[in-house]
């Protein structure tokens, strides 16, 4: 019994340095977006940095493709916490079925959120700046097509969780 309550121990501290680097993923989104909004934003002399704005929504993409993949795996370790054969008590097991009962429904939506304001604010600057209609039109398409795939895979991948996770009942004994 204590090496499952190690191993419950462990599998939290692993869930902690998880929700932390998904954190810093998105501290380290911000910052880049904020960086390269700035420099596109900007001309020196005759040089334009504006074409440095179409890379905006990719670098906010890929950093959603890592914040999403980091929340996933945080479900994943508290779904098996949830679970009778975990070795977590009760109360433990009871958290993650409540916390997988009552999600937070804006949480996984923020990030392709803000990506897709990031999308409209540089679209905005380079429509202005008299960008090529052929491919200022093909970025906004890729980009949207793009961020809408990955919020409705994400939303099946959640659906999907949360059909699994039900099929393990919370037991109301603590088993230590």
């Amino acid at each position: 019994m204590e090496r499952d309550s190690n191993f419950s121990s462990t599998l939290r501290q692993e869930m902690g340095k998880i929700q932390d680097r998904r954190h810093t993923y998105r501290l380290r989104k911000l910052s880049f977006v904020a960086a390269l909004f700035g420099l596109g934003s900007v001309g020196l002399g005759e040089a334009n940095f504006a074409p440095v704005l179409y890379l905006i929504p990719v670098v906010a993409f890929a950093f959603d493709i890592h914040i999403l993949t980091a929340d996933y795996s945080v479900k994943r370790v508290g779904g098996f916490l949830s679970q009778e054969t975990s070795g977590a008590k009760a109360t433990e097991r009871d958290w993650e079925a409540w916390v997988q009962s009552h999600p937070n429904p804006m949480g996984p939506y923020t990030s392709p959120l803000i990506t897709l304001i990031v999308l409209v604010g540089a679209a905005i600057v380079l429509w202005m700046d008299n960008a090529s209609p052929l491919l200022f039109w093909t970025w906004i398409v890729v980009n949207l097509i793009l961020n809408i795939g990955l919020v409705i895979y994400w939303a099946r991948l959640r659906k999907r969780f949360a059909e699994k996770a039900t099929l393990y009942p919370v037991s109301q004994e603590d088993t230590l």
